[in-house]
């Protein structure tokens, strides 16, 4: 299934869901759910297709990036997630949404976020 989320009208290059009749797993199942009639309800599509498809870039950049700890690209790649995630943690700040974040700014070609303290709003 395809959205308009990284331009408006403009379907996105690669859908955020798809569900093979081949290959049933219940988390594809309830996904498949939430576009029912009577569990429609677009807000949470959207947020949904957002989750998806910045959860399946971060994997796959993951994945092309993870070529192990024996090799310098690898070794480096791990020291710079354990130093991000170390940071977060330490501003108790969510690791998942800032990586979310981290990816759809790559993705869209925007800044990346900063992993300096967010100043507290008074």
């Amino acid at each position: 299934m395809d959205t308009d989320l990284e331009a408006p009208n403009r379907m996105d290059e690669r859908p955020f869901f798809e569900f093979s009749l081949l290959d049933i797993r219940d988390a594809a199942v309830a996904e498949l759910k939430k576009f029912s009639k009577s569990a429609f309800d677009l807000s949470n599509i959207l947020t949904t297709a957002s989750e998806l498809k910045y959860t399946r870039e971060i994997t796959r950049y993951l994945a092309e990036q993870m070529l192990g700890t024996q090799s310098t690209t690898g070794s480096l790649f791990v020291a710079r997630i354990l130093t991000t995630v170390t940071t977060l943690r330490m501003q108790q700040r969510d690791v998942l949404d800032f990586l979310t974040e981290a990816c759809a700014a790559a993705t869209l070609q925007q800044n990346q976020p900063s992993l300096l303290p967010v100043a507290p709003t008074t």
